[in-house]
């Protein structure tokens, strides 16, 4: 049974979400830049990722890619995320809030909860698969559990850390009634599948 199905759907009631879009612009200099590696790279990149099944095509689009990351991943643009997160998790731990963050990449994933570990200390847990640079460098099934539980019933933990990737799995987050996504995955199923962690029968906050 899932809320693909309409009649599911008809006889459950969810949370009303409020979705709620924050961007960070990139400054002129970054978008010309950004405009100029897209023009440049642009069909070779999708003929690498159409094509391209080497070691050298995947060397040759990591170079590629080099560039557009070092823009998106600037200084400046960070900075400013990680502001506007600090104000928003603020106010809704005044409203005695649980917040749920996801995030799409491994390194943003622990650089992240390093951030938020220094400024909230205990509150914050991280949930994760496999972290070559972080320790444990692999979360078992049963750690990720038993972070999971005390997100879940322990009020001390306020903020959690999680991978989009094991959105798809059937953990449990509805003592969240935030969900922040640090960066937007490709798929928008997996957006859906990480909202309705949290967002789900048993919810009793309001979201």
């Amino acid at each position: 049974l899932t809320f693909a199905d309409v009649r599911i759907l008809e006889r459950c009631q969810l949370p009303t979400l409020r979705p709620h879009v924050l961007t960070v612009q990139p400054n002129r200099t970054q978008i010309d830049a950004y405009a100029a590696a897209m023009h440049r790279d642009y069909s070779r990149l999708i003929q690498l990722a159409t094509y391209g099944h080497t070691i050298n095509d995947r060397a040759e689009a990591l170079n590629l890619l080099q560039p557009l990351l070092r823009i998106t991943n600037n200084p400046v643009i960070a900075a400013a995320k990680w502001r506007e997160l600090r104000q928003r998790i603020n106010e809704h731990l005044n409203e005695q809030r649980k917040i749920v963050i996801f995030t799409t990449a491994v390194d943003h994933s622990r650089h992240l909860f390093n951030l938020l570990q220094g400024r909230y200390g205990k509150q914050v847990i991280r949930v994760y698969g496999s972290d070559s640079y972080a320790h444990p460098a692999r979360q078992s099934e049963q750690e990720r559990f038993e972070h999971i539980e005390r997100f879940q019933h322990d009020p001390s933990v306020t903020i959690g850390v999680f991978s989009i990737h094991l959105a798809s799995e059937s953990i449990d987050l509805t003592a969240g009634s935030v969900v922040i996504f640090w960066e937007m995955p490709w798929q928008t199923l997996k957006v859906l599948q990480a909202v309705y962690r949290s967002c789900r029968p048993g919810a009793v906050y309001p979201y």
